[in-house]
């Protein structure tokens, strides 16, 4: 499944792509992927295969050949060795972690492939092995896991979404910088231990700081109005930084430029020409979805893609894997940081209209978290439900799920925003987010303008509060399902640039 490059794409079910700096990535995306599969699925997956050509014999076959495949890959046993300080998501670890203690690992798996004489055992064998992972997947312990797991991952994102927008506020552009910062002589990594691998982490903290530390003294920076910076380690590509620098555009405008000789600043001074560095902007014409360069606060789609790209691919690898490093002394180390938003003194130049202004912003800001939020809706089986709080006697709606918690919390949220809705209705956003937010508006603002949440007699608390919460839930699933939402999915992806 891997390659050589050192780019890889990865499509979800959504068809968004993407990008990971280092194709060791690629094999815990495909786990994470293939666990899922084998917990929406109910049936056996492994089956007993007829005699056939042309070893005229009966064989093991599995309904999901990417999971058998994946099974049988034996760069899965590599994962460790090539991520030696990076701790894997819950998904993950739980299909390593059942295939060596059920399977014996890669090796365990291919005797049992072979086994010849024995195939109905082999068979039961990944059953088992199987069932196992969806038996772990459904307990209340490991829902926990996951939940805790999610949020912690979605906090930088969330919080990196608002420093972007509140950089918007007061300025009617910004000059987006995209550069990687890395290292030569980097190709020798597999000869490491995590002892050697945390010795040089500590000397590209070193450096890091060294760079931000001489911003000050330094004009290039003069115009620079924030940063954000993401610290990962690949096997191939050693530590590196995914930097993004935001500069004021009513005084700069030459990207290409400032980031050559950010990019230089660094090979050159910092690390004395240890370092290498890559000008993403000099390419920022051929990326699909741009979301670099010169930037207007009311430029929608390059917001979006700043959003839901730029800003996404420095806090996807987290999902899947996140680092372990150790400070020198003996905390955790730091793997991503932004800057301070400073308030604008200058107050020159035409005021804004602030009707749209705040439109604008409520569009940057909401819709990739509705995006995710539905998308989460779509993988949960979750409803909602009437709880008791014995401590205060009351009844109230809520959830088994952490998750549809927060669902219930964000939907009371945005059912207030008649004007918000209006308008994200009348724009031609993604399918997830019209699907959710048209029937946020038929079912529950229309059909149900005061919904009550908690109430200390349980008759008060209407059981068709619950019902339309849940149909409005249900709906949203449904209409997932349905090939004309796909059509849209796919239609929108493939619509022409600035449509």
């Amino acid at each position: 499944m891997a390659n050589n490059s050192a780019t890889k794409k990865y499509n979800n079910n959504y068809k968004e792509t993407y990008f990971i700096s280092h194709p060791e990535l690629c094999h815990v995306m495909a786990i994470d992927k293939a666990v899922h599969d084998i917990i929406n699925s109910e049936d056996k997956l492994f089956y007993i295969m007829d005699k056939s050509y042309p070893n005229d014999r009966c064989s093991v076959a599995c309904k999901n050949n990417k999971i058998f495949n994946l099974m049988a890959n034996k760069s899965i046993e590599q994962i460790d060795f090539m991520l030696p300080i990076y701790r894997f998501n819950p998904y993950v670890e739980l299909f390593i972690r059942n295939m060596n203690n059920r399977l014996g690992g890669t090796a365990g798996v291919h005797r049992l492939i072979n086994c010849n004489n024995e195939i109905a055992k082999s068979v039961d064998s990944f059953n088992c092995f199987i069932d196992r992972i969806r038996e772990e997947a459904k307990s209340k312990s490991f829902k926990i896991i996951t939940n805790n797991y999610k949020r912690s991952s979605n906090k930088n994102y969330i919080s990196l979404l608002h420093y972007i927008d509140n950089l918007f506020i007061n300025r009617s552009r910004l000059l987006v910088l995209r550069i990687d910062l890395s290292y030569e002589n980097e190709l020798h990594n597999f000869r490491l231990n995590k002892e050697e691998i945390n010795h040089r982490y500590l000397q590209a903290k070193k450096d890091r700081e060294h760079f931000f530390n001489n911003m000050r003294s330094n004009t290039l920076f003069d115009d620079m109005l924030g940063y954000v910076w993401k610290l990962e380690y690949g096997f191939s590509k050693g530590f590196h930084y995914h930097m993004i620098f935001f500069f004021d555009g009513s005084k700069v405008q030459q990207d290409i430029t400032i980031a050559e000789m950010i990019g230089k600043y660094w090979q050159n001074v910092i690390t004395q020409r240890r370092g290498i560095h890559q000008n993403c902007n000099i390419n920022k014409k051929k990326y699909k979805y741009p979301g670099i360069g010169m930037i207007n606060h009311d430029d929608i789609e390059l917001r979006e893609n700043l959003n839901n790209k730029v800003a996404h691919y420095l806090i996807k690898p987290d999902y899947y894997a996140r680092m372990a490093v150790i400070d020198e002394d003996g905390t955790r180390g730091r793997t991503f940081a932004k800057g301070i938003v400073k308030p604008k003194t200058d107050t020159r130049g035409r005021p804004r209209n602030q009707t749209v202004d705040i439109q604008q912003e409520c569009y940057a800001s909401e819709i990739i978290l509705i995006e995710q939020l539905v998308h989460g809706i779509i993988q949960s089986k979750e409803l909602f439900c009437v709880c008791h709080d014995r401590t205060n006697n009351r009844y109230y709606i809520g959830a088994n799920d952490d998750f549809m918690r927060d669902v219930l919390n964000k939907i009371l949220n945005y059912k207030n925003k008649i004007i918000f809705i209006d308008w994200i209705l009348s724009k031609s956003v993604h399918p997830t987010v019209a699907l959710f937010i048209r029937n946020l508006k038929d079912r529950l603002v229309v059909v149900k303008p005061h919904l009550y949440t908690r109430r200390r007699n349980r008759n008060k608390l209407k059981d068709r509060d619950v019902r339309v919460l849940n149909e409005f839930i249900e709906s949203i699933r449904h209409e997932a399902d349905s090939p004309q939402f796909k059509k849209a999915i796919n239609d929108y992806y493939n619509r022409p640039i600035g449509s």
